[in-house]
Formats: structure tokens, sequence, C-alpha cells
């Protein structure tokens, strides 16, 4: 890709050489990326928040295309971060400080970079620590023109750092939705069953808390978001 555009769009993120370098590596390697970059960079940096979340809303997830799901039935990904905001709001208590930082990270982590980014899965071939920094660096472009940016990219670096126990849990409700969505088309499709199960066995063991561990219990038990207790079982 062409270093001199990235340069010029990134002027102010970054002036390291190493992060222009990375950005058309990764350019290279995945020309959706590129695509997103130059789809944003036009649009004047004070509305790619909003023209973001707009564009979220028809960014198909890429897990449920790829084991087959329609096209016409696929969530997209603005109806994925609505259905980790409802799991939160069963998870935490309205107006609770711990209710207001999961509301705010939840819907951060994918509404503003995933429109440029695309959206990986783990079978894509990039290494965590590659989609973190990528993230990151597409936070800040994305958030240059707004005065309070910085809130959101701290907001992103802490779900991806996952350290918090407020970012455990919001990383714990990203995979309880990825399961909720799948008891749904579990019930739509069950010739589907062995690849929805993947998705499962996905989230399980990779449950931080107590309380995602717990509520990971209910969803399989009912594998409906329809029937999704709002008194979640106490860890």
């Amino acid at each position: 890709m062409n270093r001199h555009f990235l340069f010029k769009a990134f002027r102010d993120v970054t002036s390291d050489p190493r992060d222009i370098r990375f950005l058309a590596e990764i350019c290279d390697k995945f020309s959706h990326v590129e695509a997103g970059i130059r789809r944003f960079d036009a649009v004047e940096p004070a509305l790619r928040p909003k023209e973001a979340h707009v564009a979220a809303k028809t960014l198909l997830r890429s897990g449920w295309k790829r084991i087959g799901v329609p096209d016409s039935d696929i969530q997209n990904v603005g109806e994925h971060t609505d259905g980790c905001l409802i799991i939160a709001d069963y998870l935490s208590d309205a107006g609770t400080p711990l209710h207001t930082h999961l509301i705010q990270m939840l819907t951060v982590h994918d509404n503003i970079t995933e429109p440029v980014t695309g959206d990986f899965t783990p079978h894509d071939p990039i290494q965590r620590h590659e989609k973190s920094r990528l993230e990151n660096l597409v936070m800040r472009f994305m958030m240059a023109g707004t005065p309070n940016g910085y809130i959101q990219t701290a907001l992103l670096t802490e779900f991806e750092d996952g350290i918090t126990p407020t970012a455990q849990l919001a990383n714990d409700i990203d995979k309880l939705e990825m399961c909720a969505q799948a008891g749904i088309y579990g019930k739509r499709y069950p010739h589907m069953k062995e690849k929805l199960d993947e998705f499962w066995d996905y989230a399980k063991p990779r449950m931080k808390t107590l309380l995602g561990r717990a509520y990971y219990l209910t969803l399989k038990s009912t594998k409906t978001l329809d029937s999704m207790d709002r008194n979640p079982p106490s860890p």
C-alpha cells in the first residue's frame, strides 16, 4: 500500500514510521482494511464516529457467514452490540458505576473500529497482538476529530487488555451474546448444530468471571435469547 497515503491519513494519530509500516503490511495482507481506511479518510473527522455506527448496522458478522447462515439472516455488528447491551442490563444494575462502564465499553469496542477493519474471527490469519495494535491505531484515527476521543480509545484498550474486572465481564458478555445468537440460529437451522456447537465450545473455557460462567450455563440450558432470566444466578 502507498505509505504516503497512510502518513497523510494518520498524521493526527502517529508519526512513528513503524506504525505506518505495520499498517501498510496489514493493508497488503487484508485489502478490506485498506478499503476501510480510504472510506473513512474521505469523511470529515468529526463525523467519522457517527458514520461508523451507521456502517456497523450493515456490516455482517463474519463467523455466521463462515458457517453458512444465509446472508439475509446474518446478524450485523450493530445488532451484536445491541445484544451485548441487553446482556449487560441483565448482569448489572442500571445506574451503577459498573453498568455505566460496561455500556460505554461495549458500545465502543466493535462499533467504531470494525467498520474500518472488518470483523476478524479466530480463523483469520492475524495474531491477537496485531489485531489489538490495528484496532488501537484505527480507534485513534476514527476519534481524531472529537474532543474526548482519548476516552473511547482508553475504553477499547481496557477491553482488549482484559485486566480490570469490568473489562473481564465485558469480554464475557461479548462471548455470551455470541452464544445467545448461536442458540437462536440453532432453533432456525437445526442442521447446523455441529457448526454452531463450535461457538459454545470456544466460549466456555474463555469465560473470565464467575457471573459470566454462571450465565453461560443459563444460556446453554435454554439456547435462546428469548428465554433469558432477568435475575441471573449469583456466582
